[in-house]
This record gives C-alpha cells, sequence and structure tokens, in this order.
C-alpha cells in the first residue's frame, strides 16, 4: 500500500485496460483518519490541525478565479512548504482544481457545503442538503478531505442529523468521516475566537486572529510608512484592522500559543488547532483603510509577508505539526533604518528553543522572552550591519540562526520568471507571473524601494498586470506599477498563438532588465485540446515516510457516548464560565464571591468600593490593568457554564464597546464603578442559557483607545430577571 501522508505525498497512476486505444487514468491515493477522543490521527499518527481558513474562491489579483492548475498548485504548496497542515474553506466547496490540488501538494482539508451563517427553514434548507449532497459525492474520493462542515453557524440538532445522514448515505465506505461545524454534535465541533478544549470530539477553531495588516507597512520606523498620528491610524496599537508586520507578527504569536498549549497530546481535554482566517490578501469585504481584505499571510500575488515566515516559524519542530526537528528563528522586516534609529526588534522562534541572543554587528542586546514563541528586544540602536539571531536549546547548544544585513542603494531592476516548469502554454488561458524586484549593486532586494516600474512587452501576449495596495484602481491593468517595499509581481496570460514574448523593465535612474520566454504551441484541432491540464510535478520523498506504529482499537466509554449526544449536556457544566481564552499577555484568572475591598486587577493595588448589589457575590474575571492597551479581536472569550448573566464594567473615555460576535445582545444599564477615580459603566447581557458564547475584543480592536484608559471587567452571575 503506498501511503498518503502530509510528508510524503505519494499519490500514483492506476491504469485499467492499458491496451486499449481508450485509457481511463484514476488519480487517488490512500491515507488512515481517525479520531481518537479529542484528537486526530492520519497513518497512525496524532496531527494538530494548524493552517488557513481562505475564501472558496481563491482568487488572483487582475485574473480573479480563472487560473490555470499548476497555479493552483503554487499557492497551495505554498502553504504545505510554510508548515499549514489543513486548509478551511469558507462556506461552500471550492472550485475543482483547488481540490484536486490540494491532494497533489499534501494539504488536508475541511469541506464545507453551503452556508448563510443561519439555520435555514423549508426550501433554503432543502437546497443546503441537495448542495451537501453534491459535495460530498463530489468530494469522497479525494483523500485530502478529511472532515465535512456542515455549517458556519449554528442549526438545530434535527438539521443536524440531516446532514449525519447524508454523509451516513453518500460516504458509507470505510472510516466515514466526521460531519461536523459551529453546533453541538456528536463527531466534530468548529468554533471561532479562541480554544475550545474538548475530551471526546474533535475541536478546532476555524476562523482565529481576524486582524489585518498590508505588506507595504514593516514597522512604525520604516520609510516612507512612518505612521505619525493622524496619517493612517497609529500604525502599533492602531486598531486589530490596520496593523504593521512587527506588531502583527506579535500578535500571532500571542494568539497560537493558546493553541498550542492546548494541543493534542497535552492533557485530557485538548483543543486539536486552528485556522487562521485567510491566507491570501483577498477582494473579500474589508474593514481596513484599502479597499480589500489585507488578513493574508502573503499579498494577492502571493508575494509573502513577514507574518508568514513568522507563522513558519512557530509551526516548526513540533510533532503535532509533523515538523520535528526543524528548530528555527526569525525577525522580521529589515536592518535600513534612518540614522539615530532605536526600535523594537523581534525574534522568533520554535518550540525547543530555551534562549535567543540577538547581535548588532556582534555586540548583544538586552531583550527578555515574552511568550513561548516571542523574544523582545525593546531599545535596539539602529547600526548599519548585521543583526543576527541565535537560538540555543536547554543543554546550550546553537539550534538555529537568522540575520539581516544592511542594502545598499538601489541600483537595478530584477525579473524574475515564475511558470509552469514546461513553460506558457498557447492556449489563451494559461498565465506567467514575473517577479519584479529591486536591487543594490550586489543583488540584494532593497526593502524600502518604492519605485514606479514601467513595462513594455513584444510578441503576442496579453498584459493582466498587478496591483498596488494603496490605490488599486490607479494601477489596475497598467503597465506601470511601483514595488512595494522592493518587490511586486505582475501577470501576463497567453493567447492563441505561439511567439516569443521579450519584457522590459524599466525604473527611472536604475538599470533596466530584460526577460524573454516562449508561448509554447499545444496540440488543438477545432477547440478540442487533448494535452491535459499542466500541474506542478509532485516531489515524492519517501525517505520521509513517517507511519505510526498500529494503535489499539479506540473505544468510547460509555458515559461520554451519552453525554456527545445530548446537546444540553454537553453545553452545561458546574463552573461558572468555561473555554477561557485571552490574549492579554498577562492573562486572565477566574475568582469567586466579589466584595468590595477586594482586588480589581493583579497588577494594581486599587480595590472594589460601592459595587452595585447584584454584582456582589458574583465571579469576575481578574485581569491586568497594563493590558488594557492590547489591541485584538480575540480579547476575552468564554462560555458561561450554568444559566445566568454576563455584566461588563467599562471606562467611560472609550467609545468603542468591546463585544463584536457574541450572540446575545448587551445593554446599558447606567450604572457604575468607579476605578481609580474614573467612572466605569455597567453593560449587561440578556439571560444566557448555560454553554452559551461570551466574545469580547479589547479596548482598542477597531480604534485605538485613548491613552491611558483602564482595562474592562468581567463579572459572571446566576440571576437571571
Amino acid at each position: 500500500m503506498v501511503k498518503f501522508l502530509r510528508t510524503a505525498v505519494n499519490v500514483y497512476t492506476i491504469v485499467q485496460d492499458g491496451n486499449q486505444t481508450d485509457i481511463s487514468k484514476i488519480t487517488t491515493g490512500f491515507r488512515k483518519i481517525e479520531v481518537r477522543g479529542a484528537e486526530l490521527y492520519i497513518n497512525n499518527r496524532r496531527l494538530m490541525t494548524q493552517g488557513y481558513t481562505p475564501r472558496s474562491q481563491n482568487e488572483w489579483p487582475a485574473i480573479g478565479a480563472a487560473y490555470p492548475d499548476w497555479l493552483h498548485d503554487y499557492s497551495n504548496k505554498m502553504q504545505v512548504d510554510g508548515h499549514s497542515r489543513i486548509i478551511r474553506w469558507e462556506h461552500t466547496m471550492p472550485s475543482p482544481q483547488d481540490i484536486k490540488s490540494c491532494d497533489r501538494v499534501g494539504l488536508l482539508q475541511i469541506m464545507p457545503g453551503a452556508d448563510r451563517e443561519n439555520d435555514s427553514q423549508g426550501r433554503e434548507w432543502e437546497m443546503r442538503c441537495e448542495i451537501m449532497r453534491n459535495t460530498i459525492i463530489y468530494c469522497r474520493n479525494n483523500p485530502s478531505v478529511i472532515l465535512w462542515e456542515a455549517a458556519n453557524n449554528l442549526i438545530s440538532k434535527e438539521h443536524l442529523s440531516n446532514m449525519i445522514a447524508l454523509r451516513d448515505k453518500w460516504d458509507s465506505r470505510g472510516y466515514k468521516r466526521p460531519m461536523g461545524g459551529r453546533s453541538e454534535g456528536p463527531e466534530w465541533v468548529s468554533w471561532m475566537y479562541g480554544v475550545r478544549k474538548e475530551k471526546y470530539r474533535l475541536s478546532i477553531d476555524t476562523e482565529y486572529l481576524r486582524d489585518e495588516s498590508p505588506r507595504r507597512w514593516w514597522d512604525s520606523y520604516s520609510a516612507p510608512y512612518y505612521h505619525k498620528e493622524g496619517e493612517y491610524m497609529l500604525v502599533d496599537n492602531a486598531g486589530g484592522w490596520n496593523r504593521n508586520q512587527d506588531n502583527m507578527c506579535v500578535m500571532q504569536s500571542i494568539v497560537y500559543e493558546q493553541y498550542y498549549k492546548a494541543r493534542p497530546g497535552t492533557g485530557e481535554a485538548v483543543c486539536n488547532g486552528g485556522t487562521q482566517i485567510f491566507f491570501a490578501d483577498s477582494e473579500s469585504f474589508t474593514r481596513s483603510i484599502d479597499s480589500f481584505r489585507r488578513s493574508g499571510c502573503v499579498d494577492g500575488m502571493r508575494v509573502p509577508k513577514d507574518t508568514y515566515y513568522a507563522n513558519k516559524t512557530m509551526w516548526s519542530n513540533t510533532p503535532e505539526l509533523w515538523t520535528e526537528n526543524e528548530p528555527s528563528v526569525f525577525i522580521p522586516g529589515h536592518w535600513n533604518y534612518d540614522a539615530g534609529t532605536v526600535k523594537p526588534v523581534y525574534v522568533f522562534a520554535s518550540p525547543g528553543i530555551a534562549r535567543v541572543d540577538l547581535l548588532v554587528n556582534g555586540i548583544p542586546q538586552q531583550g527578555k522572552q515574552e511568550n513561548t514563541f516571542l523574544y523582545t528586544f525593546s531599545k535596539v540602536s539602529y547600526t548599519p550591519g548585521k543583526i543576527e539571531a541565535i537560538g540555543y536549546d536547554k543543554d546550550n547548544r546553537i539550534m538555529a540562526t537568522y540575520h539581516l544585513q544592511t542594502v545598499g542603494a538601489p541600483a537595478s531592476v530584477r525579473m524574475k520568471l515564475i511558470s509552469h516548469p514546461q513553460g506558457l502554454r498557447a492556449d489563451g488561458s494559461d498565465v506567467v507571473l514575473i517577479e519584479t524586484e529591486i536591487v543594490d549593486k550586489q543583488g540584494n532586494r532593497a526593502p524600502l524601494a518604492q519605485n514606479l516600474v514601467k513595462y513594455t512587452t513584444q510578441g503576442d501576449i496579453t498584459w493582466r498586470g498587478g496591483y498596488w495596495e494603496e490605490n488599486v484602481k490607479k494601477y489596475a491593468n497598467r503597465k506601470e506599477l511601483p514595488v512595494i517595499n522592493g518587490i511586486h509581481r505582475v501577470i501576463l496570460r497567453s493567447t492563441l498563438h505561439t511567439d516569443t514574448v521579450t519584457v522590459i523593465a524599466q525604473a527611472e535612474g536604475l538599470e533596466p532588465d530584460t526577460l524573454q520566454f516562449i508561448a509554447n504551441p499545444i496540440d488543438a484541432t477545432r477547440g478540442y485540446c487533448s494535452d491535459p491540464p499542466a500541474t506542478l510535478p509532485v516531489a515524492i520523498e519517501p525517505q520521509k515516510e513517517i507511519y505510526g506504529k498500529d494503535l489499539p482499537r479506540y473505544i468510547l466509554p460509555a458515559d461520554a457516548e451519552q453525554t456527545k449526544t445530548d446537546g444540553t449536556a454537553l453545553s452545561a457544566t458546574n463552573e461558572a464560565i468555561f473555554n477561557l481564552s485571552t490574549v492579554f499577555p498577562q492573562g486572565a484568572r477566574l475568582k469567586a464571591n466579589v466584595q468590595n475591598g477586594d482586588s480589581i486587577y493583579s497588577d494594581r493595588p486599587w480595590k472594589f468600593s460601592q459595587l452595585p448589589e447584584y454584582l456582589k457575590g458574583a465571579h469576575y474575571l481578574l485581569v491586568a490593568n497594563d493590558d488594557a492597551g492590547t489591541s485584538a479581536g480575540e480579547g476575552i472569550v468564554f462560555n458561561i457554564g450554568k444559566a445566568g448573566r454576563v455584566y461588563i464594567a467599562y471606562d467611560d473615555r472609550n467609545v468603542q464597546f468591546p463585544v463584536k460576535s457574541s450572540p446575545t445582545p448587551f445593554k446599558i444599564t447606567h450604572d457604575k464603578i468607579y476605578v481609580n477615580g474614573y467612572p466605569h459603566t455597567i453593560y449587561r447581557s440578556e439571560p444566557m442559557n448555560g454553554g452559551e458564547l461570551t466574545y469580547l475584543g479589547t479596548n482598542s480592536w477597531i480604534e485605538k483607545a485613548p491613552e491611558g484608559i483602564n482595562n474592562y471587567i468581567v463579572f459572571i452571575t446566576k440571576e437571571t430577571n
């Protein structure tokens, strides 16, 4: 048996009746999938489901979703190369090209039916069932599909049973892929905004870290985007929609650490991982200053951002991600600053690295470890030369190094062709990418270059161009385009004619570059092409195959079976809250029976006084006031254990109330408590049932909060009147 593995994608071809003129080729693969309690096993190996959640159209700028198969492979393989282990599509089946591409590159898939983020009724529900049926039938022979997703929101038990019945009927052979989603179902549950631990079913956060960051913003110290107050908002802690790359990498480390600490293998109850929303910047709805969604770890042209490499580093050297023995460190950004610049430098390290040194031209810098993955060197003076990070293990052995070098002045334009290995096909649909860089005399990319590049083309080719983040419309489909931080990409599409194509790229004051390639003929007669779609070759590495030892049969405990099929039992607990997660660096601790005189924050001497009677005796979350300036969507997330209410005391100096995506609304009470002399208005939820979600953004999630405001205080009561 040839095994379909994440680390070695052994897909093969079966030829039936090979002597006949009509040959049927079936591409497939084998793999073993099993859910054991709350953990996923592929080929007898525990696997953490960490990855990305893109829109199902998975489009590119200038050409949308109409692009050749090999480019699907190119994009999906980037995820695999970045240590992504799964892709979760939003919110309907993707193109057949992407489904098959994931088989080829070895990217596991969560496959949805169709969803309106609600529980449909009548004919609409019948249509959703029909779409789910068709999706199962179409995808059931794709070995990379491992989970079916019934809904991206709560649906009734009856409707979830309808979906499970569809799976039982149409995907019944061998091991049945689990059917679940964002409902309290027995097989697997998806989640948003935080860690949810389970004992007896798979739990995956399928949309985490909605924050956005454009590729052009390195940090607050890099020309030409210094981000002074009032210009695009202050980017450091400017709110989740307008982060720079430094700040976004830091936030990724804070959020991912929660999943890492709850990963499979860490205890009886675990979370099996999460998928960060979007892989590439996308033409989705936008909340930022730009006209498109910038949550991707690569831009629309798949040029990697620093966030791509930060995730790759954090997801390295982790047995549960099948990346053991791959330690790494990473410094985001560049080393070209104005004279006199003093800035924080962040170093990201993979698990297993116990200490990181940072050297500037050989001189050690003072820093500290912030979390499992992040080391901060808060005041590093810029000196031209080399900045280097060295990661050590617990025995003081060097495990990984990374460095940045000061780059010289821009000297020339350099182009590189990205195409299928066999070249461009003159079929009217194939494309090539041209990656254009501004480089110094030594050929190093100039990280601050924003030069306008002007192109001319010769030969039979269709120019589709690229995009500029600040003004997409201004340069759409034009043969001139500024680079962003020294690099951009453009797309050219073939016609039906073979030809030699010449591209010349020029920028004022720089040495130009010329690139040539051939549009190759295809075998086509009367509109029929006998050549199959071009895909990227799959690199088979048998030496990396890992197949775990046979495991004893997993038997679900009898009491767990009852709990899993009882929706009310699933969502009830004797605890005041459960599944608590927070991005606050100093955490949040649940305390019981609050009274006047108790500490308000963990890092201030301030005490409660004049608490309303309805809050006395309640549970509350003790947080640090130093964390009040944290900017994130997933501020505090939890489920209420028993029926009751949630109250929030919110500093009146901030106008942005933090509730962002809770099913239960909050209303102002006009009651107040005072914290260090400042009034905090109390907001009250509607009555909540046991198991309901409370999701709170931070003070600065959408807009930067005023300096010096206090963190909010969360209370949980049993009172429901």
